[in-house]
């Protein structure tokens, strides 16, 4: 719904701007896509709804059954990957769990070891290192940091005291804000492979 106010009887609508505008100096056509916007949007919201209840239904009844398995199994706090397959094999269910890792202030200090060891080995120093360096920390329109070029540096054996240095303040910077769990559904296709059946969850 449009955002109204109503002043000495006269009903305005504001703007992008905030502005306000009498509603009828407003178009026909404007409001023939407002209402348009507003239907469809009111059927996002319910389907959204519809989604997130589901999420919850299968969520609750998945924890449910591997719990009762690890119980069964004798294994406590488990909290891995798994595939539900059923019988005869054609449709199964993965549960795939990632930890959301964050880095705190230390990665700055980190980047600035780097930097320190990158000056130091412009000369005669491993040019594609260096790039690799540079391009760890290099922030994205989106303000992200490339993680995998950061994991990457810490993969290197390099003796240098100053590389070690920058790599042990880069694993102090890695901390982890949570688990994330990501449920993927797929049925069997004639070609004997699997086909994913999308559901958004991720972003419930």
């Amino acid at each position: 719904m449009p955002k109204k106010r109503e002043i000495d009887g006269i009903t305005y609508w504001l703007d992008a701007e905030g502005a306000m505008r009498p509603e009828e100096a407003i178009s026909k056509a404007d409001k023939q896509k407002e209402e348009i916007i507003d239907d469809i949007f009111a059927g996002v919201f319910h389907a959204r709804g519809k989604i997130a209840d589901f999420k919850k239904h299968i969520t609750e009844a998945l924890d449910a059954y591997i719990e009762k398995l690890a119980k069964k199994a004798k294994v406590e706090g488990w909290k891995g990957n798994i595939t539900l397959q059923n019988y005869d094999a054609t449709r199964r269910i993965m549960i795939r769990k990632s930890e959301i890792q964050i880095f705190n202030e230390k990665l700055q200090f980190a980047k600035t070891k780097f930097d320190e060891w990158v000056v130091k080995k412009t000369q005669g120093g491993d040019a594609d290192l260096s790039e690799i360096v540079q391009k760890a920390f290099e922030v994205d329109k989106a303000g992200q940091i490339n993680k995998s070029f950061l994991f990457k540096l810490l993969r290197y054996s390099i003796k240098d005291p100053e590389f070690k240095k920058a790599q042990e303040l880069l694993r102090e910077s890695i901390e982890t804000a949570g688990t994330k769990t990501y449920i993927l559904f797929q049925i069997k296709n004639e070609k004997n492979g699997w086909d994913n059946l999308s559901i958004d969850f991720q972003s419930l």
